[in-house]
């Protein structure tokens, strides 16, 4: 029997979008509120066609997570006519970004969904006006490092920037406070708690992609040209692979996605707005260096996703143990005590994850840098002296996976070099390539 999910409709608000979905003939909502959104009065809500779109894909991509229900055979819209490019992209989009979430949940990996319509011609949106975007730009803000270093690159190239953040939180916000950039918007996002109540499966879903789309719709209200992200080259890699699929928890911050998100707008929206990534040639451990020249963040900034909503580290998961790792080479000890508390290689949970990062097991499902970033960051630690604490035996587990080790090779290849492929405009890479150069080439 197949699994259906529909996509009924959606409400627009003076301050929300709540989207309705039907399954097993049962309705479940998602929102999404926000005091700005929908205040721009030359906008009328139920006549702009390319609004009504926007909105209508970022239901489409808002049934991810009601994936927890049931892994769906198909997905139905009822409120826009889909065409085959579009349902194309969408199902394309689940098969690479939901690929973590069928094989933690035991799912066919070779799974895919389709995503149709059944919609009037006559009451959908299709029309594809001539429109025209100011040279400005928005970043999307996580709260952690990465964020961090890309607005003071975007301060330090002079691009004018506003912040966009989805369900802000203590770190987030004092992101924004730190880089003294007061233009900022934020919306929240509620999940209907009968899905987690409802729920079959549970698993990562690719927020990255949801953000994507919530960033079109701001800048075609606001007529941005740009929106930034800060995601890294690391993100290209996946995690492992079965029969010839890739898994990558990170796919929604790869190249890959950012080309195929750019093409999908130009094609079925509009054309003026570029979705880049500031920071896409450089490593995990490049960013973590240009953010050690940054030390006003390090009260404030938070990587870990399991203790964000608390404002502070778990210090048990991988991504503790990776953002330890990869930022300990380049921070003295006196600010490794000020961020986490103490030297985390004395930590045998840190530890623990520090050799699931380093050793030849597939990487880890978060968001942390490939096994060699990690292991010339654990090399460049012993070689700054701050595993001398640690016992013989640690050390010894940890230290043969850096045996004989190219340093010159791999302090080039991974902290030195920064010209690899990427999608910022050609206007301001020499502006990022200058500031690169003065960073990353100094000598550990």
């Amino acid at each position: 029997m197949k699994k259906i999910l529909y996509f009924k409709n959606y409400k627009i608000s003076s301050d929300s979008i709540l989207f309705k979905y039907k399954f097993n003939n049962k309705s479940y909502t998602v929102e999404f509120i926000s005091k700005e959104l929908l205040q721009n009065k030359s906008f009328d809500p139920k006549n702009d066609y390319v609004l009504n779109k926007v909105i209508c894909y970022l239901g489409v991509i808002s049934s991810f997570n009601l994936f927890d229900l049931e892994y769906f055979n198909e997905i139905i819209v009822e409120c826009m006519v889909l065409n085959k490019e579009e349902g194309d992209y969408f199902s394309n989009l689940s098969f690479d970004g939901l690929a973590e979430f069928r094989y933690i949940n035991k799912i066919n990996i070779s799974k895919k969904v389709k995503f149709s319509s059944i919609c009037s011609q006559s009451n959908c949106l299709y029309k594809k006006p001539k429109l025209f975007f100011n040279k400005k730009t928005i970043l999307l803000n996580g709260g952690g490092k990465d964020s961090a270093v890309a607005a003071e690159m975007l301060k330090l190239i002079k691009e004018n920037y506003s912040w966009l953040t989805l369900n802000m939180n203590t770190a987030r916000k004092n992101i924004i406070l730190t880089s003294k950039i007061k233009s900022c918007f934020s919306l929240s996002r509620v999940i209907d708690k009968n899905i987690r109540k409802d729920s079959k499966y549970l698993g990562h879903k690719p927020v990255s992609a949801l953000i994507a789309f919530i960033s079109i719709l701001y800048a075609y209200i606001y007529k941005y040209s740009y929106v930034v992200t800060a995601n890294e080259y690391s993100s290209n890699f996946s995690n492992l692979k079965i029969n010839d699929i890739s898994i990558n928890h990170q796919y929604t911050k790869s190249l890959d996605f950012e080309k195929k998100f750019n093409v999908f707008i130009r094609n079925r929206l509009f054309k003026g707005v570029t979705y880049y990534s500031v920071l896409r040639p450089l490593y995990e451990i490049q960013i973590t260096k240009i953010f050690s020249f940054y030390r006003q963040y390090f009260p404030h900034f938070i990587s870990c996703n399991i203790g964000v909503k608390e404002n502070k580290w778990c210090l048990k998961c991988p991504k503790c143990a990776f953002i330890f790792l990869a930022l300990a080479p380049f921070i003295s000890i006196a600010n490794i005590k000020k961020i986490w508390g103490s030297n985390l290689f004395l930590d045998k949970n840190i530890t623990d994850n520090i050799l699931k990062l380093i050793d030849n097991s597939a990487k880890p499902f978060d968001c942390v840098g490939t096994k060699e970033e990690c292991r010339l960051a654990l090399y460049l630690c012993e070689k700054n002296k701050l595993l001398e604490e640690v016992s013989k035996s640690t050390k010894k587990e940890l230290f043969k996976y850096i045996q004989n080790y190219d340093y010159e090779k791999n302090l080039k290849k991974y902290l030195q070099t920064y010209k690899r492929e990427n999608n910022i405009p050609k206007i301001i890479i020499p502006k990022v390539e200058k500031f690169w150069k003065k960073t990353l080439e100094i000598r550990q």
